[in-house]
């Protein structure tokens, strides 16, 4: 092979490559390609076509521009970077989510390029050793380049795939912490991967000087940080994993223990009740054999003065709003008694479905978290400005709910779980689980909410749909 063959020949590898590598970065981003929310379920989309043709031009571009031309590697990345961000929107991708993927596809090529340069330098060191003619050491370096540049290709694609494949186990969330905390160890990479790379060859008082050459332990050492840094890498999205599938158990057995502490509320209230009914048949009882013995002793004055002293004490209370059904009657008429108490007009139209295939205690979880938030909402405003309305119709086969109040201040919504960010110091990590738990409850009947605020107003709306069967 002469030179001239050669020179051809590495330039087609090098496109080659870039177009090969330009492939492994499409299949890494496509299947995260989501909405603008920081909550990806990347196992239930599919990417379009346009948008897989972008990433492969994004890439295979900035690295061709950057063969073009004397810049950094770094440019390249920068340069990829900068597109991708640009292009979020179009691409219905969160830049967060972008920003991290580009860093660990970019730490993933690091790593591999140090894994397999060990390799690189064993191969060309033997190659050089040989004796023989120009034409045929050409033809070997070839030879060697591309074997060599088969492994690289081939340990990258598996580690990326490995890599992609940790991601996609579970539904990521991403916060400015997450991310940071994510970037830490694939950005110290790929900066420590690029001082490596400075350091295996430099030009010193005029003599080319390899690091291999001046300190061959590095032959091993190098491969196992690049290594190490892969595996950091993995091992801290798998613990972030781990953390938020544990923060989310640790929600949901909150909520249910709420909900069982509120249960065995209205339990005992329930109970007081019909003892404090009991009583009163009793003195009612009690009552009637005295009016038979003023009736016998023919004291009729007497009589009507004791029916009047006694008239309180005879009264059962009264339930000021009636749904229909009992669970949601204690709820609403104790959440009014609350909101009497803050001077707060509560305005309740909610009718129990008649259709029976709603359970009463999902209902009465909704209702309560609803008015509790409400409830919370209006005692930040001014007195004149207190009020909720709460409606509950049958419509077919669906169940609206509706609620509505004034708030103070300015509501931040999560771009997580699309719920507001609650103010209060207490518990904060707990934020949203109010309408969280109310979600959950909407999504057995295959609903689900709906919030816009206007004016300084708070509305919610949740759907339900009857299920099939009463459970």
């Amino acid at each position: 092979m002469s030179e001239r063959e050669f020179h051809f020949f590495y330039k087609a590898a090098v496109l080659v490559t870039v177009l090969l590598h330009a492939g492994c970065f499409t299949a890494f981003f496509h299947p995260f390609l989501t909405d603008t929310t920081q909550a990806f379920r990347p196992r239930s989309l599919r990417l379009r076509r346009p948008h897989a043709g972008i990433l492969f031009l994004i890439y295979s571009s900035a690295y061709l521009l950057c063969a073009a031309t004397p810049v950094p590697q770094i440019a390249c990345v920068l340069l990829i970077g900068a597109g991708l961000l640009s292009l979020s929107g179009f691409l219905r991708a969160d830049r967060s989510l972008l920003f991290l993927l580009t860093v660990l596809f970019f730490s993933t090529r690091t790593s591999s390029a140090l894994i397999i340069e060990s390799l690189d330098y064993l191969s060309g060191h033997a190659l050089f050793r040989l004796d023989a003619k120009p034409e045929l050491i050409l033809l070997r370096a070839a030879a060697v380049f591309t074997l060599v540049s088969l492994l690289r290709f081939a340990l990258f694609a598996v580690m990326l795939y490995a890599l992609r494949r940790r991601l996609l186990q579970k539904t990521f969330l991403l916060r400015r912490r997450e991310l940071c905390f994510l970037c830490l160890i694939p950005m110290t990479g790929i900066l420590s991967g690029g001082i490596i790379v400075r350091l295996l060859g430099m030009i010193k008082d005029g003599v080319y000087l390899r690091l291999y050459e001046q300190h061959p332990v590095f032959l091993g050492i190098i491969p196992l940080i690049a290594a190490l840094f892969y595996a950091g890498t993995w091992f801290t999205i798998a613990f972030h994993q781990e953390m938020l599938s544990l923060q989310t158990e640790n929600e949901a057995c909150f909520v249910k223990e709420q909900h069982l502490n509120a249960l065995q509320k209205r339990a005992e209230e329930q109970k007081a009740l019909s003892e404090s009914m009991e009583q009163m048949r009793r003195e009612m009882l009690d009552h009637l054999r005295h009016i038979r013995e003023l009736a016998h002793n023919g004291s009729y004055e007497e009589i009507g003065q004791y029916l009047r002293q006694t008239d309180q004490d005879l009264r059962i209370p009264d339930l000021a709003v009636r749904t229909g059904n009992a669970v949601t009657d204690v709820v609403l008429n104790e959440k009014r008694r609350q909101a009497l108490r803050a001077g707060i007009s509560l305005e309740a139209d909610f009718h129990y479905p008649a259709s029976g295939r709603y359970e009463a205690y999902d209902l009465g979880i909704i209702l309560h978290n609803l008015l509790e938030n409400a409830l919370e909402a209006c005692a930040q405003v001014s007195p004149a400005r207190r009020y909720i309305r709460l409606t509950g119709k049958q419509r077919k086969r669906f169940y609206l709910i509706q609620a509505e109040n004034p708030y103070q201040g300015r509501i931040v919504m999560d771009p997580v779980s699309g719920l507001p960010v609650s103010t209060k110091q207490r518990d904060s990590r707990l934020h949203g689980i109010g309408l969280s738990s109310v979600r959950q409850e909407a999504a057995k009947y295959q609903g689900d909410l709906e919030i816009r605020t206007e004016e300084q107003i708070f509305h919610i709306t949740i759907l339900l749909q009857e299920r099939s069967s009463h459970l």
